[in-house]
């Protein structure tokens, strides 16, 4: 193999390593400061803007009578996801499952994600991501 070839191969896999390294990319996943589950409404609250730290968001759960989750919010039964302030320090990510709205009201899945679309992009001019139906 020629001098150049390898070059030409390290620099192929140099550019690949940064742009696999940017924020919002699989390997640098962005920094999740906790979240806030609460089952009985069927959301969880996940703090991901820079402005966020774990310790204050902790106590804020705990206030708002949630269980803090310093990973996020639990992945499994996903319904959508509304992903709000995008970009900017303070951005947050509310997370929709079966039991929304709670309060024993009771809608099939695809209700849930209509329902949470309408609430994210209407109400909180989110951006809709739905996870399931």
């Amino acid at each position: 193999m020629a001098a150049s070839d390898g070059m030409t191969r390290l620099l192929a896999l140099l550019v690949l390593l940064v742009a696999a390294a940017q924020p919002g990319s699989a390997l640098c996943a962005d920094p999740i400061a906790g979240g806030c589950n609460h089952p009985a409404t069927g959301v969880c609250d996940e703090w991901t803007g820079s402005s966020w730290a774990a310790l204050k968001m902790q106590r804020l759960c705990e206030s708002q009578q949630g269980t803090f989750a310093p990973g996020g919010c639990p992945v499994e039964g996903r319904l959508g996801a509304c992903l709000r302030a995008a970009g900017k320090k303070d951005e947050s990510r509310l997370v929709y499952y079966a039991g929304f709205p709670g309060y024993g009201v009771k809608l099939t899945p695809a209700a849930v994600a209509t329902k949470g679309e309408d609430q994210c992009t209407r109400l909180m001019k989110g951006v809709w991501t739905r996870t399931q139906p």
